[in-house]
C-alpha cells in the first residue's frame, strides 16, 4: 500500500516594494499542497504554489509622483486686419495663444475706439459700422484655459483709412431736354465717409470705345438703331478710386424726331403761316402731316410749311396737331390753339 501525505502550511516572506524605508516590506502569502506516494522512496512530488501579495498599509512606491500644478496659457501674438483698414469690411483679430499642459484655450477680448473700450464688442469681430475715418483701434486680449487667466497682451494700434466711393448699380437711360435725346448713364453710389463722389465714364459702341470723361451722357448721333452701348463707371473721392461698375448692354433703338419750332399766335392779313422744324438724332428723313386742323389749312409734307387762309373761317377758337414722322416709324407732334376775332361791324351813319 502507498501512504499518501497532504502538507498544508503559511509560509511569509517580506520583500521591499520599492520605497526606501526598512519597515515597508511587502508580505507574500504562500499556500502549499504536496502528495507523496512511496514503496520505496519518493516517486513524485506535485507543489502547488498560490502566491498573495498583500499590501502593507501606509506603504507608497517610487513611481507615485504628485500632480503637478495647472500653468497659466499665454498670448504669442495678436494680428488686425485687414491691412490698411477701411470700412470695406469688418474688423478681424487673429490672436495666437499656448498652453503648456495642451488646455483647451479662451481669448476674452476687449476692444478699444479711440483708448475708449466699447462696450458690448466681445467677438474677434469689430463692425465697421462702429467706425469713421481716422478713429483708432486697438484690441486687449486675456486667455483663459479654463482654470486660470493667464497675462493680458495688447496689439498695435490701427488708424481707419479713408473708404473708396462704392457704386451699387449702374445702368443706361434715353433722355430728353433741350438739348435733345441722349442716352444718360444711371448711377446709384454711396461713400462711408459722406464724401460727394464724383465719377469717370467710358462709353463703348459695338466694343469700341467712343467717348471717355466725365460727360455723363452720349449723344444719339454717336450711334445708330441695334448698336450695343455699354457704360463702365469708376467712382472716386477726393482721395481714393473706387472700383469700376459696368452697365448691362444697352440697344439703341430708333429715336423719334422732335418738333423744335414754336407756333406764332397772331394771324397777319387774313394768312396764317408756320414753318415746321424737327430734328432727327438718327438723321432719319421727317415728313409732316395735319393730324387736326381748320378747313382751308395744309402743310407740306417735305418741308413742314403751313398755310392757312382764314378769309372764310367762322371766328373762334380752332385746335391744330402737328404730326412728324421719321423714315423708321418713329413720331412727335404739337398741339396748339389759334383764335379768329370777329369781324367789326361797321357802326350805321346817323
Amino acid at each position: 500500500m502507498s501512504d499518501r501525505v497532504q502538507h498544508r502550511g503559511v509560509q511569509t516572506s517580506g520583500e521591499r516594494c520599492g520605497c526606501s524605508s526598512q519597515a515597508c516590506l511587502g508580505r507574500t502569502a504562500v499556500q502549499s499542497h504536496s502528495w507523496k506516494r512511496s514503496r520505496r522512496g519518493i516517486e513524485s512530488v506535485c507543489v502547488l504554489l498560490t502566491i498573495i501579495s498583500l499590501p502593507v498599509p501606509g506603504c507608497t512606491s517610487r513611481s507615485s509622483e504628485p500632480p503637478k500644478a495647472n500653468q497659466p496659457p499665454a498670448i504669442h501674438s495678436i494680428v488686425l486686419g485687414p491691412t490698411p483698414f477701411n470700412r470695406q469690411t469688418d474688423l478681424i483679430a487673429q490672436v495666437n495663444t499656448h498652453d503648456p499642459d495642451n488646455d483647451t484655450v479662451q481669448v476674452r477680448y476687449h476692444w478699444y475706439l479711440n483708448d475708449q473700450v466699447v462696450d458690448g464688442e466681445k467677438s474677434p469681430t469689430l463692425s465697421a459700422s462702429l467706425l469713421k475715418r481716422g478713429d483708432r483701434v486697438h484690441l486687449e486680449a486675456v486667455p483663459f484655459d479654463g482654470k486660470v487667466a493667464g497675462a493680458s497682451r495688447k496689439s498695435d494700434t490701427i488708424t481707419v483709412d479713408n473708404t473708396p466711393p462704392s457704386i451699387t448699380q449702374v445702368g443706361i437711360g434715353l433722355k430728353s431736354d433741350e438739348r435733345g435725346d441722349r442716352l444718360q448713364a444711371l448711377v446709384d453710389a454711396s461713400d462711408h465717409d459722406q464724401d460727394i463722389p464724383q465719377f469717370l465714364y467710358r462709353w463703348t459702341k459695338n466694343g469700341r470705345v467712343v467717348k471717355e470723361g466725365e460727360e455723363d451722357f452720349l449723344e444719339l448721333t454717336e450711334v445708330r438703331p441695334q448698336d450695343l452701348v455699354v457704360v463702365d463707371v469708376r467712382p472716386r473721392d477726393q482721395h481714393a478710386a473706387g472700383k469700376v461698375s459696368r452697365s448691362d448692354p444697352y440697344t439703341v433703338g430708333n429715336s423719334a424726331p422732335k418738333i423744335v419750332s414754336s407756333p406764332p399766335t397772331s394771324i397777319d392779313r387774313n394768312r396764317y403761316e408756320y414753318a415746321v422744324k424737327a430734328i432727327d438724332s438718327d438723321s432719319d428723313l421727317v415728313s409732316f402731316q395735319l393730324d387736326m386742323a381748320p378747313p382751308g389749312m395744309a402743310i407740306d409734307k417735305t418741308t413742314g410749311h403751313i398755310v392757312w387762309d382764314i378769309g372764310l373761317v367762322k371766328p373762334g377758337v380752332h385746335r391744330v396737331k402737328v404730326v412728324a414722322t421719321d423714315e423708321q416709324g418713329g413720331f412727335s407732334f404739337q398741339e396748339f390753339e389759334l383764335t379768329v376775332a370777329a369781324p367789326e361791324r361797321s357802326k350805321p351813319e346817323s
